[in-house]
């Protein structure tokens, strides 16, 4: 079951079952979030965010994967969220040949059908070199991460409360 955790300031994250998803919260029914979670974790998400009337007002991408981006296109659809990407990301996230660069050992079949739910896209890219961004009126630090995937990135609060990449529980740290 879905739960809502403050760690400090606005500053909170969202446990689902699988996924652990930074939040900033511009109001309480009104969201910023890193990652939107995977396709496993949708409905939990949908249902939390719904039964506590949160609207999601922009999406913070860290990466391009399966369980970081599967949400991002039903926000878009759902709440005309804008997503927030690195350069990579959005070209890897655009069609699911492009997803070659996240599978390659995947054929596109194979992508095709268990995939798909990633390709979204990028309203707005964050920049190579980027320190800061400004998100919904929010201001962002940028934190560049490569390790787990090239493009990696965290963002860091006005309150100095990171979010080092999301994802599955026990991965994301906000701090």
């Amino acid at each position: 079951m879905a739960r809502f955790e403050h760690v400090s300031g606005n500053t909170g994250c969202l446990y689902l079952r699988g996924n652990c998803i930074p939040v900033y919260c511009m109001s309480e029914k009104e969201w910023i979030i890193m990652d939107s979670g995977s396709r496993y974790d949708r409905e939990e998400l949908i249902r939390f965010l719904g039964e506590n009337a949160i609207r999601v007002k922009a999406v913070l991408t860290s990466h391009a994967h399966y369980d970081h981006v599967g949400n991002h296109a039903l926000l878009q659809e759902m709440y005309g969220c804008e997503c927030v990407m690195s350069a990579f990301d959005a070209g890897a996230l655009r069609d699911t040949v492009a997803l070659k660069s996240c599978f390659y050992s995947c054929t596109e079949t194979e992508i095709r059908n268990h995939f798909s739910d990633m390709v979204c896209r990028a309203d707005r890219l964050i920049e190579d070199g980027a320190g800061e961004i400004m998100v919904s009126g929010i201001q962002f630090q940028v934190i560049g991460m490569p390790g787990k995937a090239d493009s990696q990135g965290g963002v860091m609060t006005a309150e100095t409360v990171g979010t080092l990449g999301g994802g599955r529980r026990g991965e994301s740290r906000a701090r």
